[in-house]
């Protein structure tokens, strides 16, 4: 259950801020604060998403790991969506790690409370599958880099997109430069 609860004009997750009141109202009474403390490992490759994370603050990378042991970001979510990807497609386990790269909070709901919320509202199903295209879009469109710890490693700027607003987040000296989301058209 909810550790408190929480107005939704004060959310800082763009999702759960665009949700309808109907919406909001179905998933609230199960969202948890939650701390995402840097490199917590929230789900593993084959492992059980029993979650969903809608980050409020802090970014998650989406890990692969290739036959070599050398891990690639697939994917990076921030403020602007949610770790836990594999609920929306109706999938228990994940297909990547997710790591946290950035320490910050997110709103936690469990996998059974979330599938019953999808279940009840095709307005909520219809969001969460327009996130799942534009993350799909992200990661295909994506350079894949090694995660490096390298001290020469040049900076890792994301540049995000927000209702038309952006800015650039340095992290972790990590090699890559991306763009993590792109505004709905």
């Amino acid at each position: 259950m909810a550790e408190s609860s929480q107005l939704q004009s004060t959310v800082r997750n763009g999702l759960l801020a665009a949700l309808s009141p109907d919406d909001w109202a179905h998933l609230e009474p199960h969202l948890e604060v939650v701390e995402l403390p840097f490199d917590q490992t929230i789900f593993t490759m084959d492992g059980p998403v029993d979650a969903v994370f809608f980050v409020e603050t802090g970014m998650v990378s989406l890990l692969v790991t290739l036959e070599s042991g050398e891990q690639v970001e697939a994917g990076l979510a921030g403020s602007e969506g949610l770790v836990g990807l594999p609920l929306v497609y109706g999938n228990s386990h994940s297909h990547t790690d997710a790591r946290v790269q950035m320490e910050g909070t997110a709103l936690r709901i469990t996998a059974a409370a979330f599938r019953t919320a999808m279940e009840r509202s095709a307005t909520l199903r219809a969001l969460l599958l327009r996130y799942a295209l534009a993350f799909h879009a992200q990661v295909v469109s994506g350079e894949f880099r090694p995660i490096s710890t390298a001290v020469d490693a040049q900076p890792f700027s994301v540049v995000t997109q927000h209702h038309g607003m952006s800015s650039s987040i340095r992290l972790l000296g990590q090699p890559l430069t991306r763009r993590v989301s792109r505004s709905a058209r």
